[in-house]
């Protein structure tokens, strides 16, 4: 879908910058083949006489203008499983340092955060995961490339563990990492105590 491609140029960006390949995976969840699932790399030799649906063709011509545009290694894969967070999930942990997918706008971005794939994804995969807005009702257009970078902190270890991963990309990107830790404060008496994620009590 348009929504999902906005996630390409930045995934495109920092796959060129960082010398690295990208994936460009679809889970086609029509199918009727049981849940086990079956790739097929559209760049696979062993793909020789299989069936070129829609799906492999769009997947297909999207590599190619990525390949057309940038210097970026392409391999596009269509995976046909009726559960979409386990492919995605499969294909995501299978030497994967980054995913980068895009989440739809308006109404429907609250349900998609909220849903079974965005959740399950994030408990289960191993990579960092970027999720790119769809469109101005909640973000500007996505850019180009990373000027600057969000980091959110709660005080926790585990909102922490976001620091690796995200100056890895300011450093391949030059972008600029700006740490953001919001506080609760009362009109009446200034920043309150809270308990973190960690359930450590803050001042």
């Amino acid at each position: 879908s348009a929504f999902a491609e906005r996630a390409l140029p930045l995934a495109v960006d920092i796959a060129r910058r960082a010398d690295a390949e990208l994936i460009l995976a679809h889970v086609d969840s029509a199918s009727d083949q049981p849940v086990a699932g079956d790739h097929f790399s559209t760049g696979s030799s062993s793909c020789t006489g299989a069936p070129q649906t829609p799906m492999h063709a769009y997947i297909e011509s999207l590599a190619e203008e990525v390949r057309h545009e940038s210097s970026v290694r392409v391999a596009p894969i269509v995976v046909k499983n009726r559960n979409v967070p386990k492919a995605l999930c499969e294909v995501a942990n299978d030497d994967v340092d980054l995913v980068v997918m895009g989440a739809y706008g308006r109404g429907v971005i609250r349900r998609w955060v909220s849903g079974r794939t965005a959740k399950e994804l994030m408990r289960r995969m191993t990579a960092p995961l970027i999720v790119v807005g769809s469109d101005g009702s909640y973000v500007p257009p996505v850019p180009n490339r990373v000027n600057r970078m969000l980091i959110a902190l709660d005080g926790s270890p585990g909102a922490e563990q976001a620091l690796g991963p995200a100056l890895a990309i300011c450093e391949v990107t030059a972008a600029t990492p700006v740490l953001l830790r919001v506080v609760p404060v009362s009109s009446v008496f200034g920043p309150l105590s809270h308990r973190s994620g960690s359930g450590e009590l803050h001042r």
